[in-house]
């Protein structure tokens, strides 16, 4: 953005405080633009002139010279150079200064103003190029400015109401009578069968009869019999002539610590988990059975087969069916 600003001076000569405004109004209006006329060439021919000088910064902005010219006269006191000799002037004989008076309807200051004014495009045009214009072009930047705006958006909803049903229309060929659904049969299959796995084996139940010792001198005998069921009899004959029959519910019975086939505790068929069994025998008097006289283990031996074990369950696949027909 270019501006042009140009020099316009109207002076108040019968008002001094309006005066001292406009004049204070132009010096901070220019101040910036007339401290670059004197260059480095001009400024050897002025006297008294240096670039350190403060006095062109007091101008702009300010809101008084006072403190500035109270600091002046306390630093030219003992001072007679000529800016001294000035300021010790005027601030030592108020009294004698030179009173003019000024008419403004013939003073020729004030006369050239007005002309200035009221046509300042003719005081330019009478400048030459080698002498200094009182308008002056200036190039000020002014950065982009950015405003964030915000705006909601909301959903306004309502409620509605609807009704949803069945319109009927009467006439006098109408059944009033509910529809009622003729039931229906239906011929399904399904599987209701128990699923078995071998889990391991167990001794197998075989008749059998043998000696309770080796040897044809051995007068003692026993008998094994299986049973459909499962159950196992066993006969013991004695060499007393006396017979003793049990029965087991399972061959399983044999297993540790055995089946007691006789009268005494310790008369034992004992079999192993593969099979192999063993005699326990106890001696006693013919007269008095119970009541043993000797023990003597492992007597003889004899062997079972063995047969696998199974683990079963139900594995029904009509429950959902019969949940259904309920």
């Amino acid at each position: 953005m270019t501006l042009v600003v140009c020099l316009s001076t109207q002076a108040n000569a019968g008002d001094p405080v309006a005066t001292f405004n406009d004049a204070k109004s132009y010096a901070q209006g220019t101040v910036d633009d007339t401290g670059g006329i004197v260059d480095a060439e001009m400024a050897s021919t002025l006297p008294h002139f240096t670039p350190l000088s403060p006095v062109p910064g007091l101008v702009p902005g300010s809101t008084g010279i006072n403190a500035a010219g109270a600091a002046k006269i306390e630093g030219c006191q003992g001072q007679n150079d000529i800016e001294c000799a000035a300021v010790n002037f005027l601030a030592k004989n108020p009294g004698t200064r030179l009173q003019f008076n000024i008419n403004p309807a013939t003073d020729p200051s004030l006369a050239a103003g007005k002309q200035v004014l009221s046509n300042p495009s003719a005081l330019a045009e009478d400048f030459s190029e080698t002498t200094e214009t009182a308008c002056a072009t200036r190039t000020e930047n002014t950065p982009a400015s950015y405003i964030n705006e915000v705006c909601n958006e909301y959903l306004t909803s309502t409620e509605e109401q609807c009704s949803i049903g069945q319109q009927v229309t009467v006439d006098a060929d109408a059944n009033y009578q509910c529809d009622e659904k003729t039931k229906e049969y239906e011929t399904l299959k399904c599987k209701r069968q128990n699923v078995c796995s071998v889990s391991g084996q167990t001794i197998n139940c075989e008749n059998k009869s043998f000696r309770c010792y080796p040897g044809a001198q051995a007068c003692c005998s026993f008998s094994i019999t299986c049973g459909a069921s499962g159950g196992v009899t066993v006969v013991y004959k004695d060499c007393c002539g006396h017979t003793q029959t049990k029965s087991a519910s399972a061959v399983s019975d044999f297993y540790s610590p055995g089946f007691q086939y006789n009268w005494n505790g310790q008369s034992r068929l004992i079999c192993d988990a593969s099979g192999q069994c063993r005699v326990d025998f106890t001696d006693y008097f013919c007269i008095n059975p119970s009541n043993p006289i000797g023990y003597y283990p492992n007597v003889n031996q004899f062997s079972f087969g063995l047969k696998p074990t199974f683990s079963c369950y139900l594995d029904n696949q009509c429950a959902g069916l019969e949940a259904r027909a309920k």
